[in-house]
């Protein structure tokens, strides 16, 4: 390898671990018994299950047994204990094509209350939360919204870079910037161990995306970091008023909301938390390059906190914000945005699609992971490039309504010629994989 080479493998790297820095944050739940509200049912073994991509340093650090083993060694670790499905799953249904499993190999798996399409299993030294696992027991699985049990392949790859592209947000607010939550959000996520093809397809008739094959989708799952909720008698569990405004405002400066999804005209932020508010499910969590919608309260949070006009109109700040031409929509396809289209997602269909079509091979696994690399890493060369340049955070208080900021910006960053050319060749290459 080259010099050169290597100095742009270091960025890249050096920015894609920053992003995940805060791992020992929030150290993953161990101990069942914390688990809210959780019913015991059977799961079975998948017999085609494989992992698409992995966050090794981060298991390593979570389960001790894994530190001297090597990728491979891991993979097939985590195969042998998060690749179980529910069997409401895996009989005749109207939802998936034919699983095949190894009935011969069960395990007992829990499912907290608020869970419709996940559980968590015991693995080693701890707990595995897998979403994608089927409907609970006693559950027919159904082509409707948040009925059929699990997880297209696409939407598990999303999932998996927008936990990791927002964790990396808190990262430099908090130690680039200097930010400081007032009302004492801790700024983390639960985080993302995996992706795994499950080697079956979903019947997708109900949400007809536009990246599936002939109205079938590929079934993924993400594995996650063990958590427990907050108590809530139904539904999902949601940050405090104070916390979801404050975390709203302070990604809306990335160009960040998690209002995708929920309506056409407003936005009401949807930001799930565990029991300690480290945000999970990035399903609602989209990128934009402005907001012109009315924001309402956030969802889970009294009607009556705040009414419309109190928001501020905090817009993304260009020195900091996430590239909408490769994180946001394509507005000839997805013209009001919506999450489920976003060119993550789009991406992450089309390599399912290539997956079902030819199995998953190793160089389209590697496709998958240099290009999840690569937009991450982006971010992290974005923020190398405007780290002399002061950043005022519009937050709460300090977020004006008729405000004019006067940022500084032609200074120069010191970045010798050749960093400064592998910066714009790789600004200029990323998009390409899926515009």
């Amino acid at each position: 390898m080259n010099k050169r080479s290597f100095k742009v493998l270091a960025v890249y790297f050096l920015a894609l671990f920053a992003i995940s820095d805060q791992v020992v944050f929030s150290l993953p739940l161990r101990d069942p018994s914390k688990l809210e509200k959780a019913s015991k049912e059977t799961a079975v073994r998948v017999s085609t299950a494989k992992v698409l991509l992995c966050d090794y340093e981060l298991l390593k650090k979570d389960f001790d047994e894994l530190k001297d083993l090597t990728n491979k060694q891991i993979d097939q670790w985590l195969i042998d204990s998060a690749a179980y499905i529910s069997t409401a799953q895996t009989g005749k249904n109207e939802v998936n094509t034919a699983i095949t499993v190894n009935s011969n190999d069960s395990r007992i798996v829990y499912r907290p209350e608020t869970y419709g399409r996940a559980s968590v299993i015991e693995a080693g030294s701890g707990l595995l939360d897998v979403k994608g696992t089927g409907v609970a027991y006693g559950k027919v699985p159904k082509n409707q919204s948040h009925a059929n049990g699990l997880l297209s392949l696409g939407e598990a790859i999303r999932e998996f870079t927008m936990q990791h592209m927002v964790e990396g947000i808190f990262s430099h607010s908090t130690k680039a910037i200097g930010y400081k939550p007032k009302s004492g959000q801790r700024l983390t996520t639960v985080k993302s161990y995996a992706v795994i093809d499950w080697g079956f397809d979903i019947y997708d008739t109900y949400s007809k995306f536009k990246g599936s094959n002939n109205g079938l989708m590929r079934a993924g799952a993400v594995v996650r970091q063990a958590h427990a909720r907050k108590p809530q008698s139904k539904g999902n569990t949601f940050l405090s008023a104070e916390e979801a405004d404050e975390t709203e405002d302070l990604l809306r400066n990335y160009g960040v909301t998690f209002s995708g999804n929920v309506t056409p005209d407003i936005d009401f932020p949807d930001i799930q938390a565990d029991k300690n508010g480290a945000i999970v499910d990035f399903g609602t969590c989209i990128v934009m390059d402005r907001f012109s919608k009315e924001r309402r309260t956030p969802l889970g949070c009294p009607d009556q906190y705040k009414s419309d006009h109190d928001y501020p109109d905090i817009q993304p700040q260009q020195e900091i914000c996430i590239p909408f031409e490769i994180w946001g929509h394509d507005r000839s396809y997805n013209p009001e945005g919506k999450s489920n289209c976003d060119r993550m997602r789009h991406f992450g269909e089309i390599m399912a699609h290539q997956i079902n079509c030819r199995g998953l091979q190793g160089d389209l696994r590697d496709v998958v992971e240099r290009y999840t690399k690569g937009v991450l890493g982006g971010l992290g060369i974005k923020w190398l490039k405007n780290r002399e340049k002061k950043i005022t955070l519009q937050v709460g208080s300090n977020a004006d309504l008729s405000r004019k900021r006067e940022l500084d910006r032609n200074k120069d960053v010191k970045l010798d010629a050749e960093d400064d050319e592998d910066v714009e060749n790789t600004e200029k290459t990323m998009p390409c994989v899926i515009l």
